[in-house]
């Protein structure tokens, strides 16, 4: 691994982490489930996954037809766009 493969890996990692922090801090908390749930996995490459394996937790970021989104995630991503 060369050296901007460490730092894009560095990088990413500390993205990653300040996204799932943030998503877990923007979600409802009713039992604390839902925010418990929220993980981050390292995927391919510098990519790493971020979310919930609860089934409701999709019902939750994009809502329904009887109830509004709390889109955590997405929240969380687009807070951290501009991170440095």
């Amino acid at each position: 691994m060369n050296n901007v493969d460490k730092i894009l890996r560095t990088y990413m990692s500390k993205v990653a982490t300040r996204i799932t922090e943030d998503a877990k801090s923007k979600v409802k908390v009713k039992t604390g489930a839902l925010r418990d749930s929220i993980r981050m996995i390292k995927s391919d490459g510098f990519a790493y996954l971020i979310g919930s394996d609860l089934e409701y937790s999709i019902y939750q970021e994009l809502g329904t037809r009887n109830m509004p989104a709390n889109s955590f995630l997405r929240k969380a991503l687009y807070n951290k766009r501009n991170y440095r």
